[in-house]
């Protein structure tokens, strides 16, 4: 606490402080020397997001291209500040994705990929990543079951985890009310397997029937994974399948989905 006296001949005195002289000058100096700072740092980041998003934008536009997207994909290069990793070439994470395209035999599904701990002085990422999703609407053109339904089992919320069973549900042929039924979803020998665990048929379908119409089988080296599916689960109401390679060599078309 700075100490203070009172100035003689006054009954209340006059407070006068030990304040060396110079200090409010100073201290305006300090604050001001702060603010530039904060307003500095903040320009800063301004421009630093900015050329990251035009670094975005590039991606996105030779993804939509090279790959013949139907639309722009999204594209998300991490580490910041951008301009050390530019200067670096170390990124924490570079993804490109793309919703809802057209897939073969599958009719629309969500592409992505995945390069993280990518490195473009050596042109290398600690793991590249493809995905796809298939959501209800492809499953069911898959299944031929127009009304089917994907839920987690065990958490309906749209931030339930991802699992490795899923609950179905759809109006069989022949019927006019809806079965259900938990599926598991396994990975065997590169095939994806779903097969029913739990069974509740609706009037006038058997339980033969539920497993029959629900179940499925899918060489996964028909999704455009670059080879077998590694991981498959449920994720968001969709199907998830990806496909891991470490230490991978990359280049710029490999970041199209």
């Amino acid at each position: 606490m700075m100490p203070v006296t009172r100035s003689p001949g006054s009954d209340t005195g006059t407070i006068v402080t030990d304040m060396p002289q110079g200090y409010g000058t100073r201290a305006r100096t300090t604050l001001t020397v702060v603010v530039v700072l904060i307003l500095t740092t903040l320009a800063a980041a301004g421009v630093d997001t900015a050329v990251a998003a035009r670094a975005e934008r590039r991606l996105s536009q030779h993804a939509a291209e090279v790959g013949e997207l139907t639309s722009p994909p999204e594209a998300y290069i991490g580490g910041f500040p951008y301009a050390i990793s530019a200067l670096t070439g170390s990124y924490t994470r570079v993804s490109v994705s793309a919703l809802d395209q057209p897939l073969p035999g599958f009719g629309f599904a969500s592409v992505g990929v995945d390069a993280l701990g990518l490195d473009t002085r050596t042109m290398t990422a600690n793991v590249l990543r493809r995905s796809v999703r298939l959501d209800a609407v492809a499953l069911a053109q898959l299944l031929n079951l127009p009304d089917l339904d994907i839920t987690n089992p065990y958490d309906i919320s749209p931030a339930g985890g991802g699992v490795s069973e899923a609950r179905l549900t759809a109006t069989l042929p022949g019927t006019t009310t809806a079965s259900t039924a938990v599926v598991t979803l396994r990975l065997v020998d590169g095939a994806f397997v779903m097969r029913p665990s739990e069974v509740e048929p609706a009037s006038g379908a058997g339980v033969d029937d539920v497993i029959k119409a629900l179940s499925y089988e899918l060489d996964t080296l028909t999704l455009p994974l670059g080879g077998p599916a590694d991981m498959v689960q449920l994720s968001g109401g969709s199907i998830y399948f990806s496909r891991d390679v470490v230490n991978a060599a990359v280049d710029v078309d490999d970041l199209v989905p």
